[in-house]
């Protein structure tokens, strides 16, 4: 268990470093990582959010083919009491710039220190920058990013 958490540690710092650059995340949004997003766990989600009146950006994590690695990323936003949630979405590195992009629909996220962004559209390269930003991730997972300053790291161990 404890490899598991030291694993989405260091998905989540490089997570943030690649969201945030070196910005601090501020009370209005956060970052969770947990297990894979159930219909239960998207209604719980969904009201954290609208509760907390934070937007969240969950990273999930699961064992696959090449071992225990983060597998998703599942957003939700509370904008006047209705909560949008935006599963599946994937991380592009467009430039400097790591955008979230979500399967369906128009746009793109950009997550602000205290706010996930809505972006009418998608910018051009996108598609690549997946790619892109999957390798950044690699690397920092690889290498450790502290992110000292930046959030404030919360670990809850799972029941069971």
């Amino acid at each position: 268990m404890s490899d598991q958490i030291d694993i989405a540690k260091r998905h989540t710092h490089a997570v943030v470093r690649m969201l945030l650059n070196r910005k601090m995340l501020k009370p209005g949004a956060a970052l969770i990582a947990g297990g894979p997003v159930t219909m239960i766990k998207k209604i719980e989600l969904a009201r954290i959010a609208n509760e907390s009146r934070a937007d969240l950006v969950h990273l999930t994590f699961g064992d696959t083919a090449d071992g225990y690695t983060m597998t998703g990323l599942h957003i939700c936003a509370s904008r006047d009491n209705i909560v949008y949630s935006y599963p599946d979405c994937q991380l592009s590195l467009i430039g400097k710039r790591t955008i979230i992009v979500p399967p369906h629909g128009r746009g793109h996220f950009v997550l602000a220190p205290d706010e996930l962004i809505h972006k009418p559209a998608r910018p051009d390269g996108w598609e690549r920058g997946i790619a892109r930003a999957a390798l950044r991730l690699r690397q920092l997972v690889e290498r450790g990013t502290i992110t000292t300053g930046q959030i404030r790291l919360h670990e809850i161990e799972p029941a069971g």
